[in-house]
This record gives structure tokens, C-alpha cells and sequence, in this order.
């Protein structure tokens, strides 16, 4: 397969991927503020470098032996993509909040991972939810009364890491099963060539 074939199954791949999933990638990101977009747009990206470092693993040799081994990857990769889910979803309900505090479906937004002391304390005294505090302190104009703008940068990173991840582990195990099914045909089409027909 010349390089140019190579490439355009790449894009192809990674665009059918992105598009027949956009909508629940677009579900699952995190909040605006993490810039779910530029998170998208770069897993779409990395994706397609990872397609193209996995065909370049894929090429040359004896693709018939490489079968299970791409099979096997695919198998880790999807148990580490769900581990990886899991993990984000953790992520995304411990480092977020509803906005506002009377209707918090509107609207979700990052929330750091430690409280200032002040915020700290009245969250403790008074058993107030975050976004409570948030609405006591100011609003959202005031949020880094309530948790640090280092805490905030450090969870609007976890987030972001944690969700490039996912998207990119579901992806490395969909290039590999892909690559695994690609050798088998390749087996078929070598088994139903006549003999002395090469």
C-alpha cells in the first residue's frame, strides 16, 4: 500500500470516527471553560498520527503473524479505554458543578480541587453544595474566592488529559481491531489465490 492510500484510509477512518461519534463526544466533554473544541480538534489529530504510526507498524513483514498481536492490543486497549471511562466520569462529577444553584441542569462548570480556607470552612459549617458556596461568594465572576486559580488550571488539566484518553483510546482500539480484520482478509484472499499463482 503506497503512501498516499495510506494516508487517505487514515482520514477516512478518523473521519468516520469522529463523525459517527461526534454527538456523544460532544456529550461526554467537559465543560466550556476546559475548551472542549480545541480538545476535540486535537484528538481528532493525535488520532490520525496514531492511525498512521499503527499502519506503519502494520506494514512490511509477515502481516499473517501479526493477527493475534494486533488483536491482543486491541483487547488491552479497550480495557484500558473503559478503565480510562470510568476514571473521566469519576473526574467529570467530582471537578464539576451545576450552574445555577436553583436550576443546575443549565449549565456545568469546572470546579477546582481543593476549597480556599474561607470557602472551606463555610462549606463545612453550613453542609452547602459547591454550587452554594459559588452563590454565596459572589457568583461566578468570583470563583477563585472559592477554590484557587492554580486549583482550577490543575482540574481544567485533568479533565482535558483525562478526555483526550478516552477519545484516544477507543481509537488506537478501533485502528488495531481494524488492523487485525485487514490481516485476516489479507489471509483469505492469499488462501483463495491457486497455488503457482502468486
Amino acid at each position: 500500500m503506497d503512501a498516499k492510500t495510506i494516508l487517505a484510509r487514515a482520514i477516512q477512518v478518523v473521519a468516520v470516527v469522529f463523525g459517527a461519534f461526534g454527538y456523544f463526544l460532544r456529550d461526554i466533554a467537559p465543560p466550556a471553560e476546559v475548551k472542549a473544541g480545541f480538545a476535540t480538534g486535537l484528538g481528532s489529530m493525535a488520532a490520525l498520527c496514531l492511525f498512521l504510526f499503527i499502519s506503519a507498524l502494520a506494514g512490511g513483514g509477515r502481516r499473517v503473524t501479526h493477527r493475534t498481536t494486533w488483536l491482543r492490543a486491541a483487547g488491552a486497549l479497550l480495557a484500558l479505554s473503559l478503565a480510562a471511562s470510568v476514571t473521566y466520569a469519576f473526574m467529570l462529577d467530582r471537578l464539576t458543578f451545576g450552574w445555577p444553584p436553583e436550576r443546575p441542569s443549565v449549565e456545568t462548570h469546572v470546579r477546582g480541587f481543593r476549597y480556599t480556607v474561607t470557602a472551606g470552612a463555610k462549606a463545612q459549617k453550613y453542609n452547602l453544595k459547591p454550587a452554594d458556596v459559588v452563590d454565596g461568594s459572589g457568583g461566578l465572576p468570583r470563583i477563585e474566592s472559592v477554590w484557587s486559580a492554580a486549583s482550577l488550571r490543575k482540574a481544567r488539566l485533568a479533565l482535558l488529559l483525562n478526555y483526550l484518553l478516552v477519545i484516544l483510546g477507543f481509537t488506537a482500539t478501533i485502528f488495531c481491531l481494524t488492523e487485525g480484520i485487514l490481516v485476516k482478509q489479507a489471509v483469505r484472499a492469499r488462501d483463495a489465490v491457486p497455488a503457482g499463482r502468486d
